[in-house]
């Protein structure tokens, strides 16, 4: 397996990717991404170089973005406030791979990017009712923080609550 930045090359199979993702979040009873987002984000943070791929013989098994702020970071009670930190986003895992545990190993390798980028901590907000990735968060040493962020999303026609996480780095 193979850690990469993404390229403008890699939309398509990430389209295809993202596609099939929100398909079984639907199945699941998960309306959380659409056919749009995050996927038309992607150019803009191939050119921000901030999307990572985890890949295996040019198959993208995973994908992570790293920010340094993200919508909604001050509604958290985080455990320090001031330290640097990094947002991990876009969490997406290859339908293809599922239960293969590429979540903790994709995990693993944004922890280690943001070690290398001098981060005291990574954080992430997640959806309300996204048990999965939660569960997945608690599982890798992932504390949730007290807070919430409260966001309208045209695309699902709802408010959508997420909460914090983050880990000491």
């Amino acid at each position: 397996m193979e850690l990469r930045l993404a390229k403008t090359e890699d939309l398509p199979q990430l389209k295809t990717m993202f596609h099939s993702i929100v398909k079984n979040m639907l199945r699941n009873g998960l309306k959380i991404w659409n056919d749009s987002y995050p996927y038309e984000e992607f150019p803009y943070e191939i050119e921000d170089r901030c999307l990572y791929l985890i890949t295996k013989e040019d198959k993208i098994l995973a994908t992570f973005c790293l920010h340094d702020s993200t919508d909604g970071q001050d509604c958290f009670d985080w455990k320090e406030k001031s330290a640097k930190a990094l947002y991990l986003s876009c969490l997406g895992i290859n339908v293809d791979n599922l239960r293969a545990g590429l979540g903790s190993l994709t995990l693993n390798y944004a922890i280690k990017i943001a070690q290398e980028k001098n981060a005291e901590y990574l954080r992430l907000l997640v959806v309300e009712e996204n048990i999965p990735a939660k569960n997945l968060y608690l599982k890798n040493g992932f504390t949730k923080v007290e807070g919430v962020y409260s966001e309208f999303s045209e695309s699902n026609n709802r408010v959508m609550k997420e909460y914090g996480f983050e880990i000491k780095l």
